[in-house]
């Protein structure tokens, strides 16, 4: 077993994920989410997503073994976890198109259940991105590269009070992304 306290350096592939910003959603709700299929050379393949939700960031995750990881090395930023089958994230790929359907049953914030569909036309005009973020509150420094493919999203979220709301993104959102990313102390 790794012990994950001494861990200076660890290194991930996270697959295409899903981006969206929903700044009609108020301060209090969820504002971006992100998720993906990723890689650890520490803990295998697994399924995460980022929520930043009222100022925090959030994991969610579809396998049992980053439960503990992400509790050792990032307690801060893991106040809740939600069960395995409370995410569903499904790729779809046809030609040069990408199609990512995610679907987040979230415990904070306005948003409960989110079905979403993104699309880029064509997974072959990518541009590469590198990016490398100084060390937060947290202590860990992230170098990225990022492939990233523009294209809209769409979808329904369903609010607080029951309320089915379309989502249109229709603009040159980051919908298909694959990132290299080397986390160091």
């Amino acid at each position: 077993m790794t012990d994950w306290k001494t861990l200076s350096e660890f290194r991930e592939l996270w697959f295409p994920c899903p981006r969206i910003r929903l700044p009609e959603l108020a301060p209090a709700g969820p504002v971006f989410i992100e998720g993906g299929r990723c890689i650890s050379g520490l803990i295998g393949e697994y399924t995460k997503i980022w929520l930043s939700a009222a100022g925090r960031w959030h994991f969610y995750y579809v396998h049992p073994l980053p439960r503990d990881f992400f509790l050792v090395t990032m307690p801060e930023a893991v106040p809740h976890l939600l069960n395995p089958d409370e995410l569903t994230v499904e790729t779809l790929r046809q030609g040069t198109s990408y199609k990512v359907v995610l679907g987040l049953r979230a415990t904070e914030g306005p948003v409960r259940v989110l079905h979403l569909v993104g699309d880029v036309r064509d997974v072959t005009t990518c541009v590469e991105r590198e990016e490398a973020l100084p060390a937060g509150p947290l202590g860990w420094k992230l170098s990225m590269t990022h492939i990233i493919g523009q294209g809209s999203f769409h979808g329904l979220i369903r609010l607080e009070d029951g309320r089915l709301c379309p989502i249109s993104r229709d603009k040159a959102e980051d919908v298909f992304k694959a990132s290299w990313v080397t986390f160091t102390r």
